[in-house]
């Protein structure tokens, strides 16, 4: 299992009695692009029928979004606000020097409604759970509930950003890939 945790621009694995993670540990990420491609939770019901009906034989890959929006650390509440209502989303990579230091949401935002002034890096959390493209969904699964958290960031074998599931993407997948009689 690979999940990693990264805080300060750098990350660790993530250990707990619940999941363990390896990989590096101390590398910088660097890259951050992003795909225009959607999330792919309507392309993979055929797969889910091939598949023993179990989330077992899904991974981060299948149901990631590509597209993963970004603010800078130095950016004001306010304009996180107005960022995430004209892209439609509720999470936020945030960047200082193009390196990941932390993630900022609508919560994170909400808890903080009384000071818009404020800027990004004070409200952000800079603990970011990620995972990598071959992770098991059901992990995924695991993990967004254990914590009580709305996302997890996919990163590459370089530790690049790669994508994002929210719990959104997770439920949009169920409803819509696996058949109502896997949960009777």
């Amino acid at each position: 299992m690979s999940l990693i945790v990264a805080v300060n621009k750098t990350y660790d694995s993530y250990y707990s009695p619940k999941y363990i993670g390896t990989l590096n540990q101390k590398k910088k990420f660097r890259k951050f692009g992003a795909n225009t491609e959607p999330s792919k939770a309507s392309s993979v019901s055929n797969k889910y029928n091939e598949k023993q009906n179990s989330l077992k034989h899904f991974y981060a890959r299948d149901l990631m979004s590509k597209t993963v929006q970004v603010i800078s650390s130095d950016e004001s509440i306010n304009y996180a606000i107005t960022r995430m209502n004209e892209l439609g989303v509720h999470h936020l990579a945030v960047l200082e020097d193009r390196e990941l230091v932390g993630l900022i949401t609508d919560r994170d935002i909400f808890k903080q409604i009384h000071s818009l002034d404020k800027k990004v890096r004070e409200v952000m959390s800079p603990k970011v759970l990620m995972c990598t493209r071959n992770t098991e969904v059901r992990l995924i699964a695991k993990v967004l509930y254990e914590e009580q958290i709305s996302s997890i960031l996919i990163g590459d074998e370089k530790n690049d950003l790669e994508g994002i599931i929210t719990r959104s993407d997770l439920l949009n997948f169920i409803v819509r890939s696996m058949p109502l009689e896997t949960f009777a």
